[in-house]
């Protein structure tokens, strides 16, 4: 859990907030470029990246049974070049959400949550995905296997020698 300061805690539980909170999402997948986008009517510059404004929903996982949950995002199908990074990825893309305070659009109030987009659906006026945490707890570890054939100076024997006398 992120520590909010004061200011902020109090502008997040105010009933008339004065600023308004802005989702950050944040989509890539090797060998495309990273397409930055926010929840809000005109672009975002935070932390020094260019979020493009578009409209859309998110409902993030439940936290509570990572195994079996997920989320939901809902793009407006504008950017050709997400369209295009979809249709070419296979097994999903990385996404990363965000959210800050229009008065400080630099500092991350809560997140940042990355997850995986899997399920994805096109159509002519939005882009739809399923949001799942990455399962590390089920993850093979180490990845590599270690044969005698890949790394044969983990399985080489040492000579034992005996002291005379011993």
């Amino acid at each position: 859990m992120r520590d909010l300061n004061d200011p902020t805690l109090a502008e997040i539980l105010a009933h008339n907030g004065q600023q308004a909170r802005i989702v950050l999402v944040t989509i890539s997948a090797e060998g495309y470029s990273t397409g930055r986008y926010c929840r809000n009517n005109e672009p975002i510059t935070s932390r020094g990246n260019v979020f493009t404004p578009l409209r859309m929903a998110v409902e993030l996982p439940d936290e509570g049974n990572v195994k079996e949950s997920q989320g939901k995002i809902t793009i407006d199908n504008v950017s050709q070049a997400l369209v295009e990074m979809i249709r070419n990825t296979f097994g999903g893309v990385d996404v990363l959400l965000e959210e800050v305070l229009s008065g400080d659009v630099d500092t991350v109030i809560a997140g940042p949550f990355p997850l995986t987009g899997r399920n994805i659906s096109i159509n002519r006026m939005n882009i739809s995905m399923d949001l799942f945490y990455e399962d590390v707890l089920n993850l093979a570890f180490p990845r590599d296997r270690f044969t005698p054939s890949t790394t044969p100076g983990l399985f080489e024997f040492a000579e034992i020698t005996t002291i005379p006398g011993g």
